[in-house]
């Protein structure tokens, strides 16, 4: 059985499953170029039917769709007609902002009226045949599969499913919480995963998002909401305690959970923005900062330990885009309650793909399993004979050094252990949002130097954002304190960093409280990355490296080999290697 699974939206991408394996997974951003593509993903539907499908779109049964309601279809046609998935009205200037006078005055039992009629208009279209059957026919037109296999899923049961994916493969049950911004007017929900099946605890109504307060936080500060929450996140351990605790009291009382255990909040967060231009316009930008990660701490931590505590179920998955947000992560994980966590790779929009493919493959066979997903490289690869036509080419030869290296790890462990920078392009293109090695800038993670260095050169980061090590498997104990033995191959997860971390790995830890965000390098899963990693330690005795994507600053990752060549000739950096053959920069 063939299962595609789509995700129409914000973070386009497309999943394939054959015969219960995921086999392939691409973001629309990576061949588009385009960060975050929202809409259909084109471009990688027709990569994953070409190089596995043999172009025959009757090769798919099941097509599933994370989407039940056409609040999803007029939803995703505003973000591609007016492009507001950029949030451009925080970047524009036409006259003093505009903030609702309930905000002003504090009186917020108009929200209450506002709700109400938007429920009812909710109810109105959410599933009026005509619109359902223009998104339908839209799905249709896109992807050429007849009606009859086209399947659709909540979208919160998709992020759902895509937590159980890994969650199967022991029999113990689970509670899977997701969250995110909105999907199918929900903000989050609630489910018990046990023989296979997810069932829904709770679902809540989109009005008192945290990710939605998250966003408009990110906003507010000057960066792009849906893409720099975690510029928001890196920002906060800066803060001083003491300074903060006057913002985050004026944040506390906006959303809190109830006694039913959902959210709920003083008004709907889409006017968080009116409320910060009303309160917060003289706030420094730090601790503005640290109150928003300090309340999303509290009040999601709250919400999953209540949870746990109504049905004594200590095993967790978590999916959704708020979950991408590692430093929360590691609050749930160090949580009493807590006995073993799950959480999604990638856990925004673009992980529907994955949580589709399981539902349509479990949908009719009860007993019908798929596999759980180990290493995310999911994506394109390049054959030998393809690279070396390429490397041979006159435009390249003109410009670079090109050498066949019979020891490639060899040498890229000696170049980064002499202090340089090394993109590195090999195997199948990692899947979601972090660089997993295969198409990573590397350096050497020993000196607070190489974060400058590598800014200087092509990345342009933020000032405050610490990097992050791939470290081995077998290793990883030295330099990270994790008592719940929770394993960390996805870059999902922050821990708090030994002595030896600390001093070992300098340009990998954040700066100010010393966290880690470590890749679990396991040898079984990437060989080639794992020796590399072990000759880096011969040498230097730091089982680890400094790993950051392969990109230019505002672009997606790599994903072919132009798009390496392009970034080495408009970047500082002087050493590429694309699979065994090392490029480097002529000295004029």
């Amino acid at each position: 059985m063939n299962v595609v699974g789509i995700n129409y939206g914000h973070n386009a991408s497309v999943t394939l499953s054959m015969d219960g394996k995921i086999v392939f997974s691409l973001a629309e951003e990576r061949p588009s170029r385009l960060k975050n593509y929202t809409g259909f993903p084109e471009q990688a539907y027709r990569i994953m039917l070409d190089q596995w499908l043999d172009g025959n779109i009757d090769n798919i049964d099941r097509f599933v769709v994370p989407a039940t309601t056409t609040i999803c279809y007029l939803h995703f046609h505003k973000y591609n007609q007016f492009d507001q998935h950029k949030y451009s009205n925080y970047f524009k200037y036409d006259g003093p902002p505009k903030v609702h006078k309930s905000i002003k005055s504090g009186n917020y039992r108009y929200f209450r009226w506002y709700e109400w009629k938007d429920k009812i208009n909710f109810k109105r279209l959410a599933h009026k045949s005509s619109l359902w059957e223009n998104f339908v026919k839209i799905i249709m037109e896109h992807s050429g599969v007849q009606r009859e296999r086209l399947m659709f899923i909540n979208h919160h049961d998709a992020h759902a499913y895509s937590a159980a994916l890994n969650l199967q493969s022991d029999n113990a049950p689970a509670l899977i919480f997701t969250l995110d911004g909105s999907g199918d007017y929900l903000c989050a929900s609630v489910s018990e995963f046990k023989e296979n099946k997810v069932s829904s605890l709770s679902r809540n109504i989109r009005y008192p998002s945290p990710g939605i307060f998250y966003r408009q936080i990110t906003g507010f500060l000057g960066m792009k909401p849906d893409e720099h929450e975690f510029k928001v996140m890196g920002l906060a351990p800066y803060a001083s305690n003491k300074l903060v605790k006057e913002v985050y009291d004026k944040f506390a009382p906006l959303f809190w959970v109830n006694d039913k255990l959902e959210f709920e909040s003083l008004f709907p967060m889409e006017y968080m923005k009116d409320f910060l231009v009303w309160n917060c316009t003289f706030d420094r930008f730090d601790l503005i900062a640290a109150a928003a990660q300090q309340l999303l701490e509290d009040r999601v931590c709250e919400w999953i330990g209540k949870w746990i505590e109504k049905t004594r179920i200590k095993r967790l998955g978590l999916a959704g885009g708020v979950f991408m947000n590692v430093k929360l992560n590691q609050k749930i994980a160090e949580m009493s309650e807590v006995d073993d966590l799950f959480v999604v790779p990638s856990a925004g929009d673009e992980s529907l793909g994955m949580g589709c493919c399981y539902y349509g493959t479990t949908l009719n066979e009860n007993k019908a399993k798929i596999s759980p997903v180990k290493d995310l490289y999911l994506g394109i690869s390049h054959s030998n004979e393809e690279i070396e036509k390429y490397l041979s080419a006159p435009d390249i030869s003109n410009k670079f050094t090109v050498s066949k290296e019979e020891d490639i790890t060899g040498r890229i462990a000696k170049l980064l252990a002499e202090g340089n920078a090394v993109g590195n392009f090999a195997g199948r293109d990692e899947w979601g949002a972090r660089a997993l090695g295969n198409r990573s800038l590397l350096a050497d993670p020993r000196s607070r130097d190489t974060i400058r260095i590598i800014n200087e050169m092509i990345k342009g980061r933020d000032f405050w954002m610490p990097f992050t090590p791939s470290i081995l498997s077998e290793c990883l104990p030295e330099y990270i304190i994790n008592p719940k033995s929770i394993k960390s191959p996805y870059m999902a997860i922050t821990f708090n960093s030994t002595e030896k971390g600390r001093e070992l790995f300098q340009a990998a830890v954040h700066p100010y409280d010393f966290t880690m965000r470590p890749q679990a390098v396991y040898k079984e899963w990437n060989p080639r990355y794992h020796d590399l990693i072990s000759k880096f330690k011969d040498i230097t005795g730091v089982g680890g490296v400094l790993n950051t994507s392969l990109n230019l600053h505002g672009l997606p990752n790599v994903f072919n080999l132009e798009d390496a060549i392009h970034l080495l000739e408009n970047s500082s950096l002087k050493y590429l290697v694309i699979e065994d053959w090392l490029v480097t920069k002529k000295e004029d």
